[in-house]
């Protein structure tokens, strides 16, 4: 008669190589892909995919070579995935605390890849683009999981319905208030009103956008202002938790500084006129306060 194994307690190195190695290939890739959108080299390989331009190695000029780079990118990410999933199938697919965020970051790349060649082929459609950033942010999320995981293989307990687990509540409210508001961001780059607002914090020098496209500008920057003011009450309400929850301080810290540092840049990128260097950036930033807000919540839902 087979005796099933006993569920591991710990998750070993090579698991958490991998799935770190994941999860800094994915942000890479996030900003890769930020770098391609404030170049304007979306279409640098054209309407194919996934060839460039009809061939595996095109002819390079500067917007071919970033967006190839970005697919070839995109292809380290899946290997490293596809890695990942493999020894997790083979040495911890009884451990659920594991196995369960994987499955579905598998599933999100599989979409990722789908709109990734959608993208392509409708030409940058806004919303088209928006959904693509919106999936690969939900990728590095659940990825993000798979790593706090392997450190704590402990499940996450998600707050039920008027239940008493108000930091959690919390933190889980700010990681997704800080999604919406980079996917807002990602719109408004999308749609070209990035540059319809002079001026900041006022929009041409009043706080009421006069036209629609400024209002689809000014919604960003509203967003941004109250998603900041939930990111100081969270993190203060962190600090409250003395000493039962220490561990969420450094996650705490990490999320405040970069949110802030993401306000500072948003401002200067608008004050001077929307620099592709500070674009990036911005994006960059914003990827980054999505993820501390992720391991802030997860470890929260782990629970003390």
């Amino acid at each position: 008669m087979r005796v099933n194994s006993p569920m591991p307690e710990t998750v070993g190195r090579g698991l958490r190589a991998l799935a770190v190695s994941a999860v800094t290939a994915t942000y890479v890739l996030i900003v890769a892909g930020a770098v391609v959108r404030v170049t304007g080299s979306g279409l640098g390989c054209g309407d194919h995919w996934p060839l460039c331009n009809g061939y595996l190695v095109p002819i390079f000029d500067l917007p071919t070579l970033i967006e190839w780079s970005h697919r070839l990118a995109a292809g380290l990410v899946s290997l490293l995935m596809l890695a990942t999933v493999a020894l997790a199938l083979w040495k911890y697919r009884s451990l659920a605390a594991v196995m369960r965020p994987l499955l579905v970051a598998g599933a999100l790349l599989i979409w990722q890849i789908v709109l990734g060649a959608i993208t392509v082929k409708m030409d940058l459609s806004p919303t088209v683009v928006a959904l693509h950033l919106a999936t690969a942010l939900a990728y590095f999320a659940a990825m993000l999981t798979v790593v706090v995981v392997t450190f704590r293989p402990v499940g996450l307990r998600f707050p039920a319905a008027g239940g008493h687990d108000r930091l959690g509540s919390l933190l889980l409210a700010t990681a997704l208030a800080v999604y919406a508001l980079v996917i807002t961001g990602a719109f408004v780059a999308a749609t070209g009103t990035k540059a319809v607002c002079a001026g900041w914090p006022l929009c041409n020098g009043s706080p009421f956008p006069a036209t629609p496209l400024q209002v689809v500008h000014m919604v960003h920057r509203y967003m941004a202002g109250g998603v900041g003011l939930l990111v100081i009450v969270a993190v203060a309400s962190v600090l409250r938790q003395r000493p039962a929850r220490r561990d969420l301080r450094p996650a705490a810290g990490a999320l405040l500084a970069l949110m802030l540092a993401q306000i500072a840049v948003g401002a200067v990128n608008v004050l001077w006129v929307f620099p592709a260097l500070v674009n990036g950036l911005h994006i960059a930033l914003a990827s980054a306060v999505w993820g501390a807000g992720v391991v802030l919540a997860v470890l929260a839902l782990q629970g003390s």
